[in-house]
């Protein structure tokens, strides 16, 4: 169920004239949340967030999520196959 304050912010965009202008493409937003959000994602507002591991530069932390994944699964480029488990000792022999 959508809240009161949702409903009311999102009628913003049906009423109002879009007067939050993004000053590097010229999109238009109805609020200045909204143009934050456009900010990040489209023009990395606020600055690189690095990975750790190898240095590879995201916008945002979901696009430094989704990158870190890639460090967790096996590539299939480099697939090795799995390595058989150690063969066990032989018995003891009995006294």
């Amino acid at each position: 169920m959508l809240s009161a304050a949702y409903i009311t912010d999102h009628m913003r965009v049906h009423n109002q004239s879009q007067h939050h202008a993004c000053h590097l493409c010229n999109r238009s937003f109805t609020t200045l949340t909204y143009l934050r959000v456009h900010a990040q994602k489209h023009h990395g507002a606020g600055g690189v967030l690095l990975c750790q591991l190898c240095g590879v530069q995201c916008k945002t932390a979901t696009q430094l999520q989704g990158h870190m994944g890639t460090h967790r699964r096996p590539s299939p480029l480099f697939f090795l196959p799995p390595v058989p488990p150690p063969t066990p000792p032989p018995p003891l022999p009995r006294q």
